[in-house]
């Protein structure tokens, strides 16, 4: 924490500071309170400071040395005598910020914000690809020559033009809405990824200029503009951190809405160009860039908890500059009071802001952890072993910086001193108990598969033979016996090459007859051709007969094609009807993992439910548990292509792990209360087992399921 109070005020005592010249001063109210923002034109860097701290800074002025200072302060009550320490190094804090000119330093704070940015430079060349910053260079020139055609879009008129675009794409949106969502999964097209990557530079830059154009507007500065490639995604950055120098709140958040502004005006041609002209390129160009500039940049720029647009809006509503250093030190303090029962002072913000930021920086804690997570998912698709490394190294280091954090708070901040024994405590609780719990408390879990009601014995009836439906035989709920018609199909080829082959037949029994009485000796050979003919006449005339489907056994008709389906041209192998028999049971599918977990056999009573009344739990017996599993799921209403739960390869038709077939006999109240087809949810007990193991299990799996794809 730098050098004690004593040796810092023997170093720092006779020392003569001045706060840099070129530091901006803005006198701004936040939460009711006097708040001075000093910003650093050189690194563009903004710093809040309350109006005791902002005294501090007043009082020194380049010509009296730092202990004549605090004496002054002193006998003027503006602080006390025993915060000697806190004023010295509140004194080089400022120093370390840029903001004075202190011809002294304190070589062991300087040494550890030095490993600090060394463990973060890492960090960000490891990570640093995923969020790729590119200078351009500064737009201010640019925007001033060109603010007269900026600041129309800022005027009244302009804005009643908006206002009355807005309100006809809201009307365009109610009345096409259906077409709208409908191609909305064309824009990750893989045909479309270079049209989208040029429509979403495009788009970005008219967003940053909307940002610059409004700074402008107020008398702010723009010096930098660049590009963020998020992933190879791109993204335009311009640096309108001047806004913050803004007294007006309403001007501060008009510059942070005038990208989403900017790209609204866009999207609001790119609607109406796609509702009124017919489809083509340009028609369904109109399409994403409407959707990039209003889905898309909403969902992300007002994001909060990302530092774009939404969080600098979001910290003028609550009115606390510097949000997410505010919001951590709310962290701090809250665990400082309930978890080592340190005294607070007296809080700045109302208990509700209070609960607000510490649930705000929690929040942007994990969100930025499943973020990076998930970006190194995306990245592991592709290149599996450098998505995992970078993963391990995220984890790694966050790891490590969270712990080596807390152990310097609770060992070697003088705030934690008053409660260094409780300390111990919390240190051996998160240490030693965390990891002990994580690896001995038993947990169990609910495990689920899901299934459907369905005949004791059903069989599928497909095509044979590929043909036009012409005969439709039977209905559904007819009960059938065994051989009879269930539908006729006509193909011309097949049924002629079967009269063809009859014929050359017929030819050749009376040549091998006629042959057999005038030529015996050249009997064989006739006969051997004759054969031969027959056995093609034969293959023929039982794929003409495969045209014909017929009932393999008793039953009822359980699915059927529809009568409007006749003339309908089907393939090989498609379903024209199934045949159920006996009463109804309950068919799941199980993930091996499950079953192995649960140890359900035979005879198990087990509880489900149906999807048609969740609320009701049903209660069924185990008949029958398929020796092997498959990961083909035959049942496709199961499975995300008919809108089940079960994730499978659209191609395939494969789930990514293999599942047992699972079939429940059902009791006869249930039996009489449901119908085929009804979807279920099957609920198993998993054998209880560590929190860790559960943990890995779900690591493994994840793994595995990225490796695979």
């Amino acid at each position: 924490m730098g050098a004690p109070a004593g040796q810092l005020a023997e170093r720092l005592s006779a020392v003569v500071v001045s706060v840099r010249r070129d530091i901006a001063v803005n006198r701004d109210i936040f939460q009711d309170e006097v708040t001075y923002i000093l910003r650093d034109p050189l690194t563009s860097q903004t710093l809040a400071l309350a109006p005791d701290d902002y005294q501090v800074v007043a009082a020194i002025d380049g010509l009296r040395p730092l202990g004549d200072v605090f004496d002054d302060l002193v006998e003027q009550s503006e602080i006390k005598r025993d915060e000697e320490e806190s004023f010295y190094r509140f004194i080089l804090g400022l120093h370390q910020q840029g903001l004075l000119n202190l011809p002294i330093s304190d070589e062991k704070t300087l040494y550890d914000r030095y490993k600090r940015k060394q463990r973060a430079r890492l960090l960000q060349k490891v990570l640093g690809f995923l969020f790729l910053r590119l200078s351009i260079g500064s737009p201010d020139k640019i925007l001033s020559h060109t603010m007269v055609a900026g600041r129309y879009f800022f005027s009244r008129g302009f804005l009643a033009i908006w206002a009355a675009g807005m309100a006809f794409s809201a009307w365009i949106i109610a009345t096409r809405w259906s077409d709208l969502e409908s191609p909305i999964t064309a824009i990750v097209d893989s045909d479309n990824l270079l049209w989208t990557w040029g429509s979403l530079i495009a788009l970005k830059l008219i967003h940053e200029s909307g940002h610059g154009f409004a700074c402008k507007l107020f008398g702010g500065s723009v010096p930098e503009i660049g590009v963020i490639f998020i992933v190879g995604s791109p993204c335009a950055y311009v640096d309108a951190s001047a806004a913050w120098g803004f007294e007006s709140k309403r001007e501060r958040i008009i510059v942070s809405m005038a990208g989403m502004y900017f790209e609204s005006i866009v999207a609001m041609a790119a609607l109406a160009f796609w509702a009124f002209t017919p489809g083509s390129f340009a028609n369904s160009m109109a399409y994403q860039v409407f959707i990039l500039a209003s889905v898309v940049t909403i969902g992300f720029n007002l994001n909060p908890l990302m530092r774009f647009d939404g969080y600098y809006i979001f910290a003028d509503l609550l009115a606390v500059p510097n949000l997410r250093a505010r919001a951590q030190d709310q962290m701090r303090r809250l665990f400082d009071r309930f978890i080592l029962g340190l005294p607070q002072e007296k809080p700045r913000f109302r208990p509700l802001l209070r609960l607000v930021l510490a649930s705000y920086g929690l929040g942007s804690i994990i969100y930025k952890f499943f973020l990076i997570i998930g970006l190194c998912t995306v990245i592991a698709m592709k290149a599996y072993y450098l998505g995992l490394a970078l993963v391990t190294f995220y984890l790694a280091s966050t790891l490590w910086q969270t712990t080596s954090t807390t152990i310097k708070h609770l060992f070697l901040s003088p705030d934690t001193k008053a409660a260094r024994s409780r300390c111990v405590a919390v240190a051996i609780l998160v240490f030693f108990g965390t990891p002990a719990l994580l690896s001995l408390w038993p947990l169990g879990r609910t495990l689920r598969a899901d299934g459907s009601t369905e005949m004791e014995t059903e069989s599928v009836i497909r095509v044979q033979q590929s043909g036009f439906l012409s005969e439709l035989n039977v209905s559904a709920g007819q009960d059938l016996r065994p051989g009879d018609a269930i539908a006729k199909l006509e193909n011309v080829d097949i049924e002629g090459l079967a009269r063809e082959d009859f014929a050359r037949l017929k030819v050749a029994d009376y040549q091998f007859q006629s042959t057999q009485l005038s030529e015996p000796s050249l009997a064989r050979a006739d006969l051997a051709r004759r054969n031969n003919l027959a056995s093609i006449a034969k293959s023929s005339a039982e794929r003409r007969d495969e045209l014909r489907l017929k009932s393999p056994n008793a039953g009822v008709i359980v699915t059927v094609l529809n009568a409007d389906d006749r003339g309908r041209f089907l393939r090989r192998g498609s379903e024209i009807a199934t045949i159920g028999s006996g009463p109804l049971v309950a068919r799941f599918f199980v993930e091996a993992e499950a079953l192995a977990e649960s140890a359900v056999t035979k005879g198990d009573r087990l509880q489900y439910r149906s999807f048609a009344d969740p609320s009701r739990i049903r209660h069924g017996k185990v008949v029958a548990i398929a020796p092997a599993a498959n990961r083909l799921i035959e049942n496709q209403s199961l499975t995300q292509l008919g809108g089940g739960a079960i994730v499978v390869n659209p191609a395939t038709g494969e789930a990514d792990v293999s599942h047992f077939v699972l079939t429940m006999c059902l009791g006869h109240e249930d039996s009489e209360a449901l119908m085929r087809g009804m979807r279920l949810k099957l609920e198993l007990e998993g054998r209880p087992k560590p929190i860790a193991e559960h943990l890995y299990r779900r690591i493994v799996r994840f793994t595995d399921r990225i490796r695979t794809r």
